[in-house]
């Protein structure tokens, strides 16, 4: 073997070494499944490169051995066979980066896709480098997009790269969460939820803003911890409720006893008043729990009020009490206090009642002040602090900010555990907190924070400005009360007007009927009711109260919503359904206080609704109203009836004035329009010697005969169809077939119509001799001017008839030979001869001589 040879044979091993790399490489393209579409010619390249590595072996076994025909057998199958091979390799790359190029995306889809997503997202490399980023990351960190590509992912968010060490790379196989601290651009720390997947040679890092989780979280621990706050407080009041009771029901029970066990003649007075004090303090204690459910909790009540002017108010309105407990009440607001603030201004307005009252029995001929300011460190001015502070002894044996304890707090007060017990409820369903301290000089405080929010932009707030208004509004700080500053002195000023004093309407009275399945509470409304004036039907049940009611008239009905045989709201929906709400109003009582109920008996139609116990001011109040209401309804009621006879009056009037067609059409048109009529019959009738007859007559008598002639006139037009169109001095003129448009014959009427006034004007004393003459055609009817309207026709055919009229002879009706034609199958005519008809000329006129045939 030559070196020739030998040198030959090793590249020809080299080549087959190369050929293994490329066959392994095959062998991994073919185990990726998903990302290789066409694996079948990968699968026969693999095969045809084994065949070559065993073809390289043999040739160069064949070169050592000196066989040079095989050589150049095998060499030119090896140079075939390559052909081939490249061929193999260029079609199966082609349909492989085709198939991946139609079911991949497009750099811009992969872009518009990460825009898209609602969390910050980066792609990282293997090395950490940030290469690509979403909008919503830029937002989140304050930054534009080629601040952050290119980066370190520390350098960018500040996160470690999951590929630093081999410990963490070979953890990062699954996806994991984490949270972290983002800064952003401007310094503030972000809470975010970091998410890291892994990619081909990189990663995957989603961030996730937590600040509203976090704030969720801490709203509902805080939630919980008021929750778990307000359940021991009421357990606590409940049980100083049960203290607070023992004392009255104890000396009811002896006072009652010893009433009852006294003789005849005994002086029961003392022992009646003992009875009236328990009972006052007894009725205390039940209306303090009262006011608990009525005040605390719901946050439908809360609206835009003014801090300084709430403050003010309470402190006028404890001013009467403490003048009689020789103290002075002050009010101050402390500078920073926001104008208006958004909370439930009826709660705070009870809690600073409570306190106040409070502070005048503990400190009389003292000071009481009343302050806010904002709360220390709180930024978001949905907080106040208010303070109610007097010169009594201490509350506590401890100087200040202990946890306030209403059952140790040392109050000594008739009551005043239980006030200072129902603010610190009505505090904590503010989702405030209480606490009482005592300062220098023997001065005692009790401070209560209240939680307010952003006024809804449905409640603006309106200043109302006092002019002539004074009021003493100092500054507050480090303890010490400072000078005066003008503007929280302009906001004390503002408050809504006093009402001002008038005076007390007249009260009225009227029939109510008391309906509750309680005596003592049925009687004592009566009692009351009649004291006021009133007339007064009390009963028991559902059906008692419903018989009472179809059978007398009553103006109120204090209804109870609990009755034996049925229920309120169903006494209320029959008398809705009955119709008899339009008549009376219905005043709901009931011991239930609940929204609902009150809802269904307002929408049932219910005036109002009383919760029990009763306050007489307030059923005084209340049912004034509803009598007052019901005397207003009852006027509009009388008004609508007067209306509707106005409207009859004015109705008949019209039509006295104008046919009925033409006022039907005035009223529903507001117009008359004109109108054309092809086959009228017009009639004259004129009295002779009319004007001989006046010379020798007074006016009154010619008058009253005149009057008698044509109310027959009228009488006997409506009797035969014809419409009266107006009278000329002593002449009538009326029409046949204006508003008949079917009436072929309207002549045959007028003269019916002649011939029957001709008898009516023989009948009268005065033996009028009548003219009448009857012509028909075409005329045109309508209202000309806009004053006194009056309906008429027009035309040659009226015309034609007053001059028939004119010839025509005394006592007889004459027609003309358009009328004949119509008169004739009826009545026998004669004619006349031929008279001069002005406009006309020579026309025959004809006289009715026959009756009907």
């Amino acid at each position: 073997m030559t070196p020739f040879h030998a040198a030959t044979a090793a590249l020809i091993v080299l080549g087959s070494g190369v050929l293994a790399l490329a066959a392994k490489r095959t062998l991994a393209l073919l185990r990726l499944r998903q990302v290789t579409p066409h694996a079948g010619p990968w699968r026969v390249l693999l095969s045809l490169i084994i065949v070559f590595i065993a073809a390289y072996v043999a040739t160069a076994v064949v070169v050592l051995l000196g066989w040079h025909e095989a050589v150049v057998a095998l060499i030119g199958v090896l140079f075939l066979g390559g052909g081939i091979f490249v061929y193999l390799a260029a079609r199966a790359s082609f349909r492989t980066m085709q198939a991946l190029v139609k079911s991949s995306m497009t750099q811009r889809q992969v872009g518009d896709m990460l825009e898209a997503l609602s969390h910050a997202v980066l792609l990282v490399d293997d090395r950490g480098v940030v290469r690509t980023v979403n909008r919503k990351l830029c937002e989140l960190t304050g930054q534009p997009a080629s601040a952050l590509v290119g980066k370190s992912i520390m350098q960018a968010v500040g996160l470690e790269n999951p590929f630093a060490t081999s410990a963490v790379k070979s953890s990062i196989d699954m996806p994991h969460t984490h949270e972290h601290e983002l800064r952003r651009r401007d310094g503030a720390v972000v809470p975010v939820a970091v998410a890291i997947v892994p990619a081909h040679r990189g990663f995957v890092c989603v961030l996730t803003d937590i600040r509203e989780d976090r704030m969720r979280r801490r709203q509902l621990d805080d939630a919980v911890r008021i929750a778990e706050e307000i359940l021991r407080a009421r357990n606590e009041f409940m049980a100083l409720v049960a203290t607070e009771l023992r004392d009255p029901l104890n000396q009811l029970s002896r006072a009652s006893r010893a009433l009852a066990d006294a003789p005849p003649e005994a002086d029961v007075a003392a022992m009646a008043r003992k009875i009236g004090v328990a009972g006052e303090q007894l009725e205390r204690v039940v209306q303090s729990v009262l006011d608990i459910g009525r005040l605390g909790g719901s946050a439908e009540g809360a609206k835009v009020f003014y801090p300084a002017a709430l403050l003010r108010e309470a402190a006028e309105a404890l001013s009467a009490q403490a003048a009689r407990a020789g103290a002075v009440v002050r009010h101050y607001v402390e500078q920073g206090v926001p104008t208006t603030f958004f909370g439930r201004e009826a709660q705070i307005r009870q809690i600073l009642g409570l306190l106040g009252q409070n502070a005048i029995a503990r400190a009389p001929g003292g000071e009481i002040r009343i302050a806010v300011e904002p709360v220390p460190g709180d930024k978001s001015s949905h907080q106040l602090l208010f303070s109610v502070r007097d010169t009594g002894y201490p509350l506590t044996d401890t100087t200040a900010d202990l946890d306030f304890d209403p059952l140790t707090s040392g109050a000594r007060s008739q009551g005043g555990r239980l006030d200072l017990a129902i603010c610190r409820l009505l505090v904590l369903s503010l989702g405030g907190r209480m606490s009482a301290g005592n300062t220098t000089g023997n001065t005692a405080t009790v401070f209560f924070t209240v939680v307010g929010g952003a006024a809804p932009t449905s409640q603006q707030a309106t200043l109302v400005n006092q002019p002539g208004e004074t009021q003493a509004v100092a500054s507050m700080s480090g303890g010490g009360w400072k000078s005066s500053f003008e503007a929280s002195a302009r906001l004390a000023r503002l408050a809504l007007p006093d009402a001002e004093a008038e005076a007390e309407p007249e009260r009225r009275t009227g029939s109510v009927l008391v309906v509750d399945d309680s005596p003592t509470s049925r009687e004592l409304l009566a009692h009351q009711l009649r004291q006021a004036g009133n007339t007064v039907e009390v009963a028991g049940t559902a059906s008692e109260a419903l018989d009472l009611v179809w059978q007398q008239e009553f103006d109120v009905i204090l209804l109870d919503v609990l009755l034996p045989d049925s229920d309120g709201i169903a006494v209320l929906e029959e008398l809705r359904e009955k119709g008899a709400l339009e008549r009376l109003s219905v005043l709901m009582i009931s011991a239930v206080e609940e929204t609902s109920s009150v809802a269904a008996c307002i929408e049932r139609g219910a005036e109002d609704f009383l919760p029990k116990p009763v306050s007489p001011a307030i059923l005084r109040a209340r049912l004034g109203a509803c009598l007052e209401k019901k005397f207003l309804r009852d006027k509009a009621r009388h008004h609508l009836v007067q209306l509707a006879a106005e409207g009859r009056r004015a109705n008949d009037l019209l039509r006295v004035l104008l046919p009925d067609p033409i006022a039907d059409e005035l009223q529903s048109t507001g117009a008359i329009a004109p109108r054309r009529l092809d086959n009228v019959a017009v009639v004259f009738a004129d009295i002779v010697g009319f004007t001989a007859y006046c010379d020798r007559h007074s006016p009154e008598e010619v008058l009253i005969s005149l009057q008698d002639l044509f109310t027959r006139f009228e009488e006997l037009a409506l009797e035969f169809g014809v419409q009266k169109i107006k009278t000329i001095g002593d002449s009538f003129m009326g029409a046949a077939g204006l508003f008949t448009a079917d009436d072929e014959r309207p002549a045959l009427r007028c003269v019916k119509f002649g011939r029957a006034i001709l008898a009516a004007s023989a009948e009268l004393s005065t033996h009028w001799n009548l003219r009448i003459g009857i012509h028909v055609g075409p005329v045109v009817g309508g209202v000309v001017g806009t004053r006194q309207y009056i309906f008429d026709i027009w035309g040659d055919t009226v015309n034609t008839a007053q001059r028939v009229e004119q010839n025509a002879r005394v006592g007889q009706v004459c027609v003309s030979e358009a009328a004949r034609r119509q008169v004739e199958p009826d009545y026998k005519t004669e004619s006349i001869g031929r008279c001069e008809i002005k406009g006309k000329g020579e026309t025959e006129l004809f006289v009715v001589v026959g009756g009907a045939n």
